[in-house]
């Protein structure tokens, strides 16, 4: 799974909207928006501040998603 859907699963588990992801990260709703459609890709700060209050750890989510997106291309 691509990394803005794991990044959108969790929120969505957590039960919260868009609206309350970007409140807790300081962020904009429309840069949570261009993320979770992939218009947009997170900076590294970013990306680590946004796993940080969704609970999640980042390194696992990115290797899970790059394993994904490459076994996907064969």
């Amino acid at each position: 799974m691509k990394l803005q859907g794991q990044l959108m699963r969790q929120r969505k588990a957590l039960g919260w909207s868009q609206q309350t992801l970007a409140d807790l990260t300081g962020m904009s709703l429309a840069t949570v928006k261009r993320w979770e459609l992939g218009t947009s890709t997170p900076n590294a700060m970013d990306l680590f501040q946004w796993a940080a209050a969704l609970g999640i750890e980042i390194t696992s989510t990115v290797s899970e998603s790059v394993t994904t997106d490459t076994a996907g291309a064969a």
